[in-house]
């Protein structure tokens, strides 16, 4: 299963217990199995938001006062930052849980990753982003309304650097 970003930091309760883990994974749901697996717990997630390690540890020294050390350096007093927690997931655009590329979504990754830097990438990326946001559109539909704003923006940039910023 290929998710939409190659890491997460994400929250997973440990049910019954008061206690969340925060980690970094590609696959939360993976490695909340092999969590449970290990420590005979049901754990939940909880959410999960594109991260990685360095963001996890910024997480880790926000929430210190909270960390249950009795069970290792990741796992904290749920009830003590369960809003904080559920603010973040709010708060974060691309959702609270991953979830898996359409088919369409994973060639045009691998087209980005193959083109050569430049207008033909730059098309590529943004026709991703609007892919992601739009699943009702095609490659094609969405790279021509990449191609069409890039070409706009473009434009937008020569206009300013031609004839300075818009007086008000």
């Amino acid at each position: 299963m290929q998710l939409e970003f190659s890491s997460y930091v994400y929250f997973a309760e440990a049910v019954g217990r008061d206690l969340v883990k925060i980690g970094t994974s590609g696959n939360p749901f993976v490695r909340i199995s092999h969590l449970s697996s290990r420590h005979g717990w049901e754990l939940r997630l909880v959410g999960a938001v594109p991260g990685e390690f360095h963001d996890e540890s910024r997480l880790h020294g926000l929430f210190e006062e909270f960390r249950a050390r009795e069970h290792g350096r990741e796992w904290y007093v749920y009830s003590g930052i369960a809003r904080n927690i559920e603010e973040l997931l709010a708060r974060c655009p691309e959702g609270r849980m991953p979830r898996r590329l359409s088919k369409e979504e994973i060639l045009l990754r691998a087209e980005i990753k193959y083109l050569p830097a430049g207008r033909d990438q730059e098309i590529a990326s943004r026709a991703f982003g609007l892919l992601h946001c739009d699943r009702s559109l095609s490659v094609d539909q969405a790279k021509e309304i990449a191609a069409r704003e890039l070409h706009d923006d473009a434009a937008r940039e020569l206009v300013a650097k031609l004839y300075g910023p818009k007086n008000r």
